[in-house]
């Protein structure tokens, strides 16, 4: 078999598609975990879902953030 892969960056670099002429299919490597697709939906889906978790935290830090500036407001009234 041969192991040689082509590596494509896609997106802002932190996602890349390697493909290899003996393996069918794709496999995504993102930067916590590996995926074996065969489809283009597969990789946009789990680009999709890292944007739409890292969009969670920063909501959910700026509610943190905005309770903490709250608090500290009424506390000094």
């Amino acid at each position: 078999m041969d192991v040689r892969f082509t590596h494509k960056t896609i997106l802002d670099g932190r996602y890349h598609v390697i493909t290899s002429p003996d393996v069918k299919g794709l496999f995504i490597a993102a930067p916590s975990r590996t995926v074996a697709c065969s489809e283009a939906d597969a990789v946009l889906r789990i680009i999709q879902d890292d944007r739409r978790k890292k969009l969670e935290q920063r909501r959910a830090a700026e509610e943190e953030l905005q309770t903490a500036e709250s608090a500290r407001t009424f506390g000094q009234r």
